[in-house]
């Protein structure tokens, strides 16, 4: 679910964020306290706390990253029974063996450029 500023000015507790001169301190994890303009809110919203797996915290930036990190990181049926990866892109149903055999398949086949962030579904974004 999406949020935008009027929306989650009425559902968070007061003490979530904090309106100032033409800016919001988002108090939520793992902001705490970070001033950010007005207008930049609700790309913050989406980039850093929409996504958030409820299981260990991390940021996964999309929700289909979220989907796949659930899978493969927390599905107590996948544990030791040769996780098998899915493709990135959600139209893709490639399965894979291997992470590294995941990467391959997202630049050959996908075009995704060589330094993209592929530990994102393990490890989320790291939170600049």
């Amino acid at each position: 679910m999406k949020r935008s500023f009027e929306a989650s000015h009425d559902d968070r507790p007061e003490s979530s964020f904090k309106t100032a001169e033409l800016g919001v301190t988002c108090r939520e994890p793992p902001c705490m306290n970070v001033y950010l303009p007005i207008e930049l809110y609700q790309c913050h919203i989406e980039q850093y706390h929409d996504n958030r797996c409820v299981e260990c915290g991390k940021n996964l930036v999309t929700e289909s990253f979220l989907r796949l990190h659930l899978e493969e990181m927390h599905n107590p049926f996948n544990s030791g029974n040769g996780v098998r990866y899915s493709c990135f892109e959600d139209q893709c149903d490639e399965k894979f063996c291997s992470h590294q055999e995941r990467i391959s398949h997202a630049v050959k086949c996908h075009q995704y450029p060589e330094n993209f962030h592929f530990d994102i579904v393990q490890n989320g974004q790291p939170f600049n």
